[in-house]
């Protein structure tokens, strides 16, 4: 008979799917069509990334390809709704920042985007909790928020490992034996 004590880690793990799954299906019925997009987008950004991208950059590819597939979803929209020239900023921010952080990874490009998504995450939940459910607006925020959001957590993924680098010590080198044989020689 089992007591009614803590999960182990991979029953954890286990439930955590199951429940991440369930969210995904919900939000697939709710608002599928408009998923399309942005998961091609950062699909393809992510498999062309995994084959080109130097090891270095790497670690930045789900921050890259997330963000990626949101711009250019953000485009088609735009484009699609005519309204590329009010929100040309949006797309120039977030093209540079991307840029940015594809060429020089580092820290500064991920304070930019950070800032960037925390304004417009800001602005979407504001614009979302306002809208009417099963409208067009409601869906279409409801995929900029979650888009938003992942962005933001795989930047502060980069942002933790490249803090974790700049910390971290450089490796001593191993001692030869022979430089110490001559020094204790001497």
């Amino acid at each position: 008979m089992t007591t009614g004590g803590p999960l182990h880690p991979s029953q954890r793990k286990f439930f955590i799917t199951i429940f991440c799954q369930l969210i995904g299906i919900a939000v697939a019925s709710y608002a599928g069509q408009y998923l399309v997009f942005p998961l091609l987008g950062s699909g393809l950004t992510w498999w062309l990334g995994k084959k080109r991208l130097a090891q270095e950059k790497q670690q930045h590819l789900p921050a890259i390809a997330v963000q990626t597939g949101y711009l250019a979803w953000l485009i088609i929209a735009f484009v699609a709704a005519r309204q590329l020239n009010s929100n040309l900023i949006d797309i120039l921010l977030l093209s540079i920042g991307l840029w940015w952080l594809f060429s020089k990874p580092g820290i500064k490009p991920i304070i930019l985007l950070g800032l960037y998504q925390i304004l417009g995450i800001s602005a979407n939940l504001i614009a979302f909790l306002a809208m009417p459910f099963n409208t067009l607006p409601h869906k279409v925020l409801l995929i900029h928020i979650i888009w938003r959001a992942m962005a933001l957590f795989f930047m502060g993924s980069s942002y933790l490992t490249l803090r974790k680098t700049i910390h971290t010590p450089p490796a001593t080198p191993p001692h030869d034996n022979e430089s110490t044989q001559k020094t204790t020689d001497e």
